[in-house]
């Protein structure tokens, strides 16, 4: 599923990224999907997660915690959230949204959509990738991520991906961008 998941995510991101930037993939897991996105891309990528069980070959950095990123300036052209947001608290999703927003000009977020199948199919991929999986159901709905963008006061573009019948998944997509400061 990684690799065929790693295609839909290029596609989804085409028009949003940029060949050569810097990115942060948060909750990069294995690996398998940042790779591809950093060999099609070109991208200057780092993953990080709260644990590393890598099979791919990336730069990797630990979360010590996982509400908060391991970098603390303006480091990244984007952070991207694949498939990750659902893996942590609702608390921790904003925490980290609002990080990735201090740390980078753009969030790319690929996210599922709250179907049955989809977290019946979730839970089993995960399980079999990584036994350890903190997997808590926080998966929202668009008009719940709507709100939460609200309340982030960030510019957002969405993509709804249709679903393909032998896929289990519908996603949703989102790009944040920070809204100038009022003064």
């Amino acid at each position: 599923t990684s690799r065929y998941r790693a295609k839909i995510i290029i596609d989804t991101y085409m028009s949003w990224i940029k060949p050569g930037e810097t990115a942060l993939d948060v909750g990069c897991g294995n690996g398998v999907v940042s790779r591809q996105l950093k060999v099609y891309f070109n991208l200057k990528l780092t993953g990080c997660d709260v644990i590393n069980y890598l099979k791919e070959d990336i730069p990797f950095v630990r979360m010590e915690r996982e509400d908060r990123l391991p970098f603390s300036q303006k480091k990244f052209d984007f952070v991207m959230f694949n498939d990750m947001l659902h893996h942590t608290s609702i608390g921790n999703q904003e925490k980290l949204l609002k990080h990735a927003l201090l740390i980078a000009n753009k969030v790319l977020i690929f996210e599922l959509k709250p179907t049955k199948l989809g977290k019946i199919s979730d839970w089993l991929i995960n399980k079999i990738h990584n036994s350890d999986m903190n997997i808590p159901f926080t998966f929202k709905s668009v008009s719940e991520w709507k709100r939460l963008f609200r309340k982030l006061n960030v510019k957002v573009k969405r993509i709804t991906l249709k679903r393909q019948f032998f896929y289990p998944f519908s996603h949703v997509a989102f790009r944040l961008t920070r809204l100038p400061a009022i003064r």
